[in-house]
């Protein structure tokens, strides 16, 4: 892959070079939108390692709880205007409300009394 042009390659590959453009130039900061779509286990796993040993600023939005717990040190659940920080380790505690819930409805209530209960969860500021 390292001699193939880019107009040769897949989306798949084409996903991965750009992505090791992006993380070997060092940035100071670098923003990643859905970096575990489109690539396999082992360029995952090793992305969480890499990730999780930086030491620059890297802001992640991700639906990958999985990753995100792995490699941030904070989240922030941005949801219809409302921003929530939760802790490291303690994303996978919260029920994440489906976006079926009407507002103010009675599974959206009792998902919200559960993960008040939880500490560690503080609305963002």
């Amino acid at each position: 892959m390292h001699y193939t042009m880019m107009r040769d390659l897949n989306g798949k590959e084409k996903v991965r070079v750009l992505l090791a453009q992006a993380l070997f130039g060092n940035p100071d900061n670098l923003l990643l939108d859905e970096p575990t779509n489109d690539l396999d286990l082992e360029t995952v796993l090793w992305l969480e390692n890499y990730l999780a040993n930086c030491q620059n600023t890297v802001i992640v939005v991700s639906h990958d709880r999985h990753f995100l717990d792995n490699v941030c040190t904070d989240v922030v659940d941005i949801d219809f205007g409302k921003n929530t920080r939760i802790l490291r380790k303690l994303f996978f505690l919260v029920r994440i409300e489906p976006v079926g819930f009407a507002p103010g409805s009675q599974c959206q209530q009792e998902s919200r009394r559960k993960a008040q209960g939880i500490t560690g969860i503080h609305p963002a500021v």
